[in-house]
């Protein structure tokens, strides 16, 4: 069957079909910064709260607080970079 503009309903649904693998893949590549992210924040608040010492068999509350508002800043950091790009990138069009 050809629809207006002579396109069949098999490209119709490759192109459906196509769609679907492109949201998925774009989905999975979310996912896998996501958790590059999240392991670079893991280095890096080791690196800052476990500093000095070894780290104890068990997590102590100063430590902990540690860890939380470590990665509590880089998430705030990271936010206030992308804002600040997003602006910076809007404004372009202005002078």
């Amino acid at each position: 069957m050809m629809f207006p503009g002579g396109v069949s309903n098999s490209e119709l649904q490759q192109a459906a079909a196509d769609k679907v693998k492109n949201d998925q893949l774009q989905t999975e590549t979310q996912r896998q910064k996501f958790t590059e992210q999240v392991h670079t924040l893991t280095g890096r608040c080791w690196d800052v709260c476990f500093a000095d010492y070894r780290p104890p068999s068990k997590l102590d509350g100063k430590t902990a607080t540690c860890l939380q508002n470590c990665v509590n800043r880089m998430i705030d950091a990271s936010n206030f970079m992308v804002e600040h790009l997003q602006k910076m990138e809007g404004g372009k069009g202005m002078v």
